[in-house]
C-alpha cells in the first residue's frame, strides 16, 4: 500500500508533464559495437548461477526428504525463471520496435520495488556464502522509468557485490531522495576500489582489481550496463572510493528523463 501511495503522489504532481515529455535517447558507441546479444548474454549469467545454486539445494533436500525446503527452493527457482522470461521478452521487443535494447516508455514505478526484486533474485548465491542482502534502507519512492531495466541495473550491482564480498558479510541496498534525485545505493564490505578502478569502472570489457570470491569470472560488462541504463533514465552512476568496501550509487531524476 505504501508503494502505491508513493506512485499516486507522484502521479498528481507529474502526470501532465509526463504526457508531453520527449525522452532523449543518448547514443553510445559501445552499444552499437557490442549489441543487444552481448547485453542479454551477460545478464543471463547471474540468474543462471542462482538457478544452479537452487538446483543443488533441491538435490540435497531430496536426499533427506526435506519437502518444505524443496517447495521453498522450487518457488524461488520459478521466480527467477519468470524474471528471465520477462527480461528476454523485454530486450527482444525493444530491439524489434526501436533498434535499441535499452529503450523504454517512461512509466511510474517504485524504485524500492526494483531493489527488492533484484535482491531476491540474487539471494540464492549470497546465502550459499552466508552473505546477507540487507534492504532495510529501502522505502517507497516513485519515479518515471522502467522497472524491468532498473531491476537489471540494481541486479548487476547486487550481483557484483555478492561476487566480490567476503563470506559472512553484508551487502546493503538503500534508496533515498536527494533534492530532485532518487539515489539507489549498493555497498559491500569487500576490498573497496582503487583510484585506477574509479577511473575506468564503467567502461565495457573492464575488470577491476578485486578478486572474485564467488562462482565464475567476469566479462567486465556489468557496470557498463548499469551506466547505460542509468543514462537512458536521464541519470548517472557513480562509484565511491574507500578501503572498507565498494559503494555504487545510481542517480535518477525523479521527474523522469
Amino acid at each position: 500500500m505504501q508503494s502505491m501511495s508513493a506512485v499516486a503522489q507522484l502521479t498528481n504532481i507529474s502526470s501532465a508533464n509526463s504526457q508531453s515529455r520527449q525522452r532523449k535517447q543518448p547514443r553510445d558507441k559501445g552499444t552499437a559495437l557490442v549489441g543487444a546479444l552481448t547485453i542479454v548474454a551477460h545478464d543471463l549469467r547471474g540468474p543462471l548461477a542462482n538457478l544452479g545454486v537452487l538446483i543443488e539445494l533441491i538435490e540435497a533436500y531430496v536426499q533427506v526428504e526435506a519437502f518444505d525446503r524443496i517447495a521453498a527452493a522450487t518457488g524461488k527457482a520459478h521466480a527467477i525463471v519468470e524474471a528471465l522470461e520477462q527480461m528476454l521478452n523485454g530486450f527482444i521487443q525493444r530491439t524489434r520496435e526501436t533498434g535499441d535494447p535499452l529503450s523504454f516508455k517512461p512509466a511510474l514505478t517504485d524504485a524500492a520495488d526494483a531493489i527488492r526484486q533484484a535482491a531476491a533474485l540474487n539471494r540464492p548465491l549470497a546465502e550459499s556464502r552466508a552473505i546477507a542482502i540487507d534492504v532495510a534502507g529501502t522505502r517507497p519512492l516513485a519515479i518515471w522509468g522502467d522497472q524491468r531495466l532498473l531491476c537489471e541495473a540494481v541486479g548487476n550491482l547486487v550481483g557484483n557485490a555478492t561476487k566480490y564480498a567476503p563470506d559472512g558479510t553484508t551487502v546493503r541496498c538503500a534508496v533515498e531522495r536527494r533534492g530532485t534525485w532518487c539515489v539507489i545505493s549498493v555497498s559491500d564490505e569487500g576490498a573497496g576500489l582503487s583510484d585506477t578502478d574509479l577511473a575506468r569502472a564503467f567502461r565495457p570489457f573492464t575488470n577491476l582489481s578485486a578478486t572474485s570470491q564467488g562462482r565464475g569470472g567476469s566479462w567486465g560488462l556489468g557496470l557498463w550496463i548499469v551506466r547505460l541504463i542509468s543514462e537512458r533514465h536521464g541519470g548517472f552512476v557513480s562509484a565511491l572510493p574507500g578501503k572498507s568496501g565498494a559503494r555504487f550509487e545510481i542517480h535518477l531524476p525523479i521527474d523522469g528523463p
